[in-house]
């Protein structure tokens, strides 16, 4: 096997089919490196503990970066030919970026898990893992380890401190704004300096104006500056000037800026994604909730779709989360609004 071709996103059992040309026959333990930003460490953890309690001579060296330093490194060890064996990518941009050093991974899907392998997978999942493939490249680069949504969430303690209730509509968000910044704190705490926050929130607001739209305009199908994009950017901007977001949030990054900030109870609300439940598990299940995804266009109103999602495991999960969960971190789009 080419020794530049490696596996974006993949999960661990794949890896092996990868790498089974590089190890020598004599080897006792296969050693199998990867790198990325997410799952964090806590997850990307258990799910190597569970790995080896089925494959015990294989070692799985991991490394999980924040996202910045992630894409420095990646860029740094793609130019150097030493990108290791399993990689985190977004698909998309990110992925066509790097594709020269991928390997298509159906043919293996389809050897491990049978020729109905995509069912094992979230169907919109399946359908992002190949965003920006040309249109006869039908091969998946990436499979799917996460698929998530991005979602604004309230900080328990703060807003039972000031006796609040998590706003429906765009005025309740606004006298939110006021008494939390009287007292010190932001109303919507925001890391902006880094990109992939900005588009989130940006994918937000667009998917709700009009969703899956976006898509076409990334295949060059529409303009960004056609009236729906342009009306999501608005909103983007009127969330600064009405002060909902904190001041200096393009100088503040989302990891570990924001985060540090969130953890130490400074933030009444925040937007981050369905990982989150992860990070919030370990100390203070509920520090945390989900209130709603944002749909300005329709008369200011926040549509409480996912209201109930606790940061904590729920003993008998609800339908709806499970379902929410399995969107991918662009996709707020039809399937949510089903729910």
């Amino acid at each position: 096997m080419p020794k530049k071709r490696r596996n974006p996103w993949c999960l661990l059992p794949l890896s092996l089919a990868l790498i089974a040309g590089d190890i020598p026959a004599t080897a006792t333990e296969k050693t199998v490196t990867f790198r990325s930003w997410s799952p964090i460490v806590e997850t990307t953890n258990q799910m190597i503990a569970a790995f080896n309690q089925k494959n015990p001579d294989i070692k799985i060296e991991a490394k999980i970066f924040n996202y910045p330093d992630y894409l420095v490194d990646l860029q740094t060890r793609a130019a150097g030919n030493s990108l290791p064996d399993i990689i985190g990518l977004e698909p998309g941009a990110l992925t066509q970026q790097y594709k020269q050093f991928l390997l298509p991974l159906q043919d293996l899907a389809a050897k491990v898990w049978g020729s109905n392998w995509k069912e094992k997978f979230y169907p919109i999942a399946i359908e992002q893992a190949r965003l920006g493939n040309a249109k006869e490249d039908e091969n998946f680069y990436g499979l799917p380890v996460l698929t998530q949504t991005i979602n604004l969430w309230y900080t328990v303690p703060v807003f039972q401190e000031l006796n609040l209730q998590p706003p429906k509509t765009y005025d309740e968000l606004l006298k939110i704004a006021h008494t939390v910044q009287s007292k010190g704190a932001a109303a919507l705490l925001v890391g902006a300096a880094d990109g992939w926050v900005r588009r989130d929130i940006y994918m937000q607001l667009i998917h709700n104006i009009a969703p899956g739209l976006i898509y076409k305009a990334e295949a060059g199908e529409l303009k960004f500056t056609d009236p729906p994009f342009v009306s999501a950017m608005h909103w983007w901007k009127r969330l600064f000037d009405d002060g909902i977001i904190q001041p200096g949030a393009l100088g503040l990054s989302a990891y570990p800026g924001s985060m540090e900030l969130i953890e130490a109870g400074r933030a009444a609300m925040f937007p981050m994604g369905a990982w989150w439940m992860q990070q919030y598990r370990r100390d203070c299940p509920d520090f945390c909730r989900c209130v709603s995804r944002m749909s300005p266009e329709r008369g200011s109103q926040m549509t409480a779709w996912a209201a109930s999602m606790l940061c904590s495991e729920f003993p008998n999960p609800p339908k709806t989360r499970k379902q929410h969960l399995g969107l991918s971190p662009t996709g707020l789009m039809e399937q949510a609004r089903r729910h």
